[in-house]
């Protein structure tokens, strides 16, 4: 049963602020009560391509076919067709942007076009996108608009284009296109071979790198660690790939320690005895790479 405080919440604003974790079990505890709609079904597989989940993207798509016929046909075309685009298929993709334009537009319409061999077309449908959204005053849309532009224009000021969206997104919660911004400017930074253009990709991808890690959306880190290894950056370690180094039973004490309980509470809670509680510590360290509970409250979260 949901409480009063969770149906005053907006799983679609809280996906615009970035907060995909937040918005997925949101629009999933909505869609358990009976109260979902072919909207929340898009919101959440719009989360689920978010975090690289294709398979249970797919379920979600297979949930939506059916109303490509209903009422709300645009939205389960809008969504299918960013599932198509996710999955590979850039012409079936851009046959559904087509069906639900009726509506409206959508920038990866335009990458649909650019990744079909439809050049022209794509920086035609991207600058459309940019001016509609400047006369409307839109500034997430603007943003996105802006960020479409600079990946499918012919022209040499994409990095303009990335710092216009940037500036822009400093004055509204929007987190995720925020990154994902950070992320392509970085890119293109690291070509300049300017050394401060070199200190500045770091740090973006510093950014984007904790936020993916935090969402856990492994698209977007996947973007990012191979661009800091090509600066000679080590990427951090994620909270599941560093657990997954260890034993269940030095997880738990790992988890238990960074909670903040004692070694003694830790041994009376497990009934073992304190010495096998430092000993399994002990271990954990060394897998970690980590001193002592500071840092490993640090490293696991």
């Amino acid at each position: 049963m949901l409480l009063p405080s969770e149906v005053a919440v907006d799983p679609y604003a809280e996906f615009i602020r970035g907060n995909v974790s937040s918005a997925l079990a949101l629009a999933e505890r909505l869609d358990e009560s009976g109260v979902g709609d072919v909207s929340l079904l898009a919101l959440m597989l719009e989360c689920r391509l978010a975090r690289g989940e294709l398979n249970l993207a797919l379920s979600l798509g297979a949930r939506l076919r059916p109303e490509l016929e209903g009422v709300e046909a645009e939205v389960a075309a809008m969504a299918l067709a960013q599932l198509a685009l996710a999955a590979g298929s850039a012409d079936e993709a851009l046959e559904l942007f087509d069906r639900a334009a009726k509506v409206r537009s959508h920038p990866d319409r335009a990458l649909a076009l650019a990744r079909t061999g439809h050049q022209r077309q794509a920086e035609e449908a991207a600058t459309a996108l940019v001016q509609a959204a400047r006369e409307s005053g839109d500034v997430y849309d603007l943003a996105s608009a802006l960020r479409v532009l600079a990946f499918v224009t012919s022209g040499g000021n994409r990095l303009e284009l990335l710092a216009e969206a940037a500036d822009l997104l400093s004055a509204i919660p929007a987190q995720r296109l925020a990154m994902q911004i950070a992320t392509d400017r970085a890119g293109l930074l690291i070509l300049t071979g300017d050394p401060d253009d070199r200190a500045l990709a770091v740090d973006l991808l510093r950014q984007a790198e904790y936020y993916a890690a935090r969402e856990d959306l492994y698209p977007l880190r996947s973007r990012v660690r191979p661009l800091l290894q090509r600066l000679g950056e080590e990427p951090v370690s994620t909270r599941g790939e560093l657990m997954a180094a260890l034993t269940p039973r030095e997880g738990l004490i790992a988890r238990l320690a960074a909670e903040g309980r004692s070694n003694k509470e830790i041994a009376a809670e497990l009934s073992v005895s304190v010495k096998a509680v430092e000993w399994h510590l002990s271990h954990v360290y060394r897998k970690l790479g980590v001193r002592g509970r500071g840092s490993l409250a640090t490293s696991i979260g």
